[in-house]
């Protein structure tokens, strides 16, 4: 996941808001009235009048949809006049008195940061003139969609099963991706499964690598990772690597990728190639897809990116933390890598394998099928879509864990409809404890509560860090891939899953998620979901509800 820098204190924190919480409005085409209060001072008045009206502007206190859009509204022309920056700088230097100087230039930076993600979020609703071509889809109008296309089958309900061909071919259509052979398809639960893989498969490489992943860290499995990949273009293995450019603009995750780059310009230079991805026309959006495909052959796919929280390099490093990856071989290891081939020739204008719909697709066998389903940002939305399908299937049992539940109503309609049919739905998802990113709790667990009150057993991850992806869906079908289950991943982020219809698997990964309910705290009640006092998080979770 990307990071979530604390920047919600400087708009916030420091200006004294006491935001409340609902949910944002669906901005997009309407136009949003201005909040009501001050305006910003005139051009030629003191920063710190624009500094004192900024103050009142984010004390209100949000009380519904609309009252929330319009503060983010109210706040698009400070930026589109450039007039943001300065009064934040401004706000953050009255209260850097007395600080050192390090940690007075880290409050300026945060300053820079907090407009810059401001920046974002009015961005990603097309409330900036640099940004009004981009087409905001409300999240209730995606509720709507997703129920539509999920709902429009042919078959009766009781047909309605992920053992039934027909509603198989529906799912097909909707994620966009067929299922195809594969006759390897093995579930790696945790970094000690994963990377000894990804070293075994690097170390055999005869032809080609490639890797789309978001970060290389700047760390021991991060530098080790990079080491075997030079060691296989010495021996004239083609390595191509797809990484978020963002991510690797520096630390922690620069040197690793730096390096990768320096040998490739050696002497004699390397058959080694690095993209650093990035939008240039949408610059907020990133690439958070998880892939290594080795000769087009056998492809890991999953949540882990190359660092020592993922591999547990050192068993004694707190930051272990589970996840999970799939390791794919045949058909659906070429399709991954044909995946790979499409972001590489978008990015480059070259081609390096065929494309994934020019491959032919072999029959049905009863063997595993995999399908490859890709997320671009601003899409409808396929990997959405097909857990929603997935899930509509269901005729006994659901089950989902997630790094990150926040916000999600189109999942939350489908699994409430899952419960009122009678199946068994449990949820796993971080606790405050657990988090990562400390900001994020009153979201998640405001989710959580949410989701309880739906009809959904809800668990609360204990312990380590989750960071794993994975849904399961009867005894046939898992989802295993990058895709967190928040806006971030919605609205941002390219993401990819594998689609698995394989029991074998499916018992595979329900017997880790069983382990993994055995060490997390079930919520009985919805009110037993203890919302944290959090001004930043509450404020977050009306302020950036697409970057969440």
């Amino acid at each position: 996941m990307r990071p979530h820098p604390v920047l919600v204190a400087v708009l916030l924190g420091a200006a004294g808001c006491a935001g409340r919480c609902p949910c944002p409005a669906p901005v997009g085409a309407a136009t949003v009235a201005p909040a009501a209060g001050p305006a910003p001072a005139a051009d030629d008045a003191p920063v710190e009048r624009d500094v004192e009206s900024l103050r009142e502007l984010l004390r209100a206190e949000p009380d519904g949809d609309d009252a929330a859009a319009r503060v983010l509204a109210a706040l698009a022309p400070w930026v589109e006049s450039g007039r943001l920056r300065p009064a934040l700088r401004h706000l953050v230097a009255a209260s850097s008195a007395g600080l050192a100087p390090a940690a007075a230039a880290r409050r300026r930076a945060k300053a820079d940061q907090a407009h810059d993600m401001l920046e974002a979020q009015l961005c990603v609703r097309g409330l900036l003139a640099a940004c009004a071509g981009v087409e905001y889809r409300p999240e209730g109008l995606v509720v709507a969609q997703t129920r539509a296309a999920v709902e429009a089958s042919a078959l009766p309900r009781a047909r309605r099963t992920l053992h039934d061909p027909a509603f198989v071919a529906e799912l097909e259509r909707l994620q966009q991706a067929p299922f195809v052979a594969a006759p390897t398809v093995r579930a790696l639960v945790d970094g000690p499964a994963s990377f000894p893989e990804r070293a075994r498969l690097f170390a055999s490489a005869r032809r080609t690598i490639h890797v789309l992943t978001w970060a290389f860290y700047d760390d021991g499995t991060g530098h080790e990772a990079v080491a075997q990949l030079v060691a296989a273009a010495r021996r004239g293995v083609a390595v191509r690597v797809v990484v978020d450019g963002q991510t690797a603009s520096g630390p922690p995750y620069g040197a690793a990728v730096a390096a990768l780059e320096a040998a490739a310009r050696g002497a004699p230079p390397l058959p080694i190639e690095v993209v650093r991805w990035r939008n240039p026309a949408r610059r907020h959006e990133g690439q958070h897809r998880k892939v290594v495909v080795v000769d087009g052959e056998v492809a890991i796919l999953g949540g882990m990116n190359f660092g020592d929280a993922y591999s547990h390099r050192d068993p004694a490093d707190p930051r272990r933390w589970r996840d999970t990856d799939l390791l794919l071989s045949g058909t659906a290891a070429a399709h991954a890598d044909a995946l790979f081939a499409m972001i590489w020739e978008q990015r480059t204008g070259r081609r390096v394998a065929p494309l994934r719909q020019e491959l032919a697709l072999p029959a049905a066998t009863d063997g595993a099928r995999a399908a490859i389903v890709d997320h671009e940002p601003g899409d409808e939305d396929r990997i959405l879509l097909s857990l929603c399908k997935a899930v509509d299937g269901a005729t006994r049992s659901v089950d989902v864990e997630n790094a990150y539940v926040v916000r999600t109503p189109a999942l939350a309609e489908a699994l409430e409809a899952a419960v009122r049919r009678g199946v068994r739905v449990r949820l796993l998802t971080n606790s405050d404890e657990t988090l990562d990113e400390p900001i994020l709790a009153y979201a998640v667990l405001r989710t959580a509560r949410d989701l309880a009150a739906r009809g959904v057993s809800v668990w609360l991850q204990r312990g380590r860090t989750l960071h794993s992806k994975l849904a399961l869906v009867d005894d046939v079908f898992a989802q295993v891939g990058s895709y967190n289950l928040h806006p971030r991943s919605h609205r941002l982020e390219g993401e990819v899953v594998a689609n698995v219809l394989d029991p074998a698997t499916v018992a595979t990964l329900r017997a880790a998620f069983e382990r993994d309910l055995e060490a997390a705290r079930p919520v009985a009640r919805p009110e037993d979901v203890v919302l944290p006092d959090d001004l930043l998080g509450r404020a977050a979770w009306w302020l950036f509800p697409d970057l969440l």
